[in-house]
């Protein structure tokens, strides 16, 4: 059995079942994390929080993320107690569960060649939700300055969203997708990527830790 914040494990679930897919999680003395991608295998989503055990073990479970979260939200404890058998324990209170384990997916060795930090997130957010009125696409631009464009049939929306980043090169990415993965962020981020690489989103809140990793739409000539 492990102890873990409420909020903290709810931000966690909230983060890897974006993916909409099953998902493993591992379960230590002092962490539980997990590292999952969508059933189009476009994004990742890996996540760590910390939990305190009794014993030192690991145990790694499958559940359906979504599933959990709307079984979490009858429990109003500012703490839980996560206990395993055959099934995700919560308080006791509600038995989850599991189905069978799928493969856990490596994080690929990636180099990026811009890096941009303390990106206000809730602001970049607000541009992208616009944005998807106008085009199905996003480019981030570094020159100096952080910028994202949003260009559609006959519309544009360009913004700087960062004063100085490290770097220069620029990447085009699906928009719905980006949207998806910075909902429910408020504060600030970091981003990488370089020119037609991915992009690399760390959040930290509160005790959570977050990195998504995005594939990157490539221009036709």
């Amino acid at each position: 059995m492990v102890v873990v914040e409420r909020n903290s494990f709810e931000k966690f679930l909230q983060a890897i079942a974006k993916t909409g897919v099953e998902t493993n999680i591992e379960i230590e003395k002092n962490c539980i994390k997990s590292t999952t991608v969508d059933a189009g295998h476009i994004f990742m989503v890996m996540a760590k929080m910390p939990c305190v055990g009794s014993k030192d073990e690991k145990v790694t479970i499958t559940i359906s993320p979504e599933k959990t979260l709307k079984m979490l939200k009858l429990i109003k404890d500012d703490r839980l107690n996560l206990k395993i058998n055959s099934k995700l324990w919560l308080n006791e209170n509600i038995g989850i569960g599991l189905v069978d384990t799928v493969d856990t997916p490596k994080e690929p060795k990636l180099d990026f060649d811009i890096s941009a930090k303390f990106v206000d997130l809730k602001r970049l957010r607000e541009i992208v939700k616009t944005g998807m009125e106008i085009s199905d696409n996003c480019k981030f631009i570094a020159k100096e300055k952080l910028f994202i464009e949003i260009e559609g049939d006959v519309d544009v929306i360009k913004f700087d969203v960062l004063e100085k980043v490290e770097g220069e090169g620029e990447a085009m990415f699906s928009i719905d997708l980006l949207y998806e993965l910075l909902k429910g962020h408020l504060y600030m981020g970091n981003l990488m990527f370089g020119t037609n690489k991915p992009l690399r989103l760390e959040v930290m809140e509160d005790d959570v830790q977050i990195v998504y990793l995005l594939a990157p739409r490539i221009e036709s000539d």
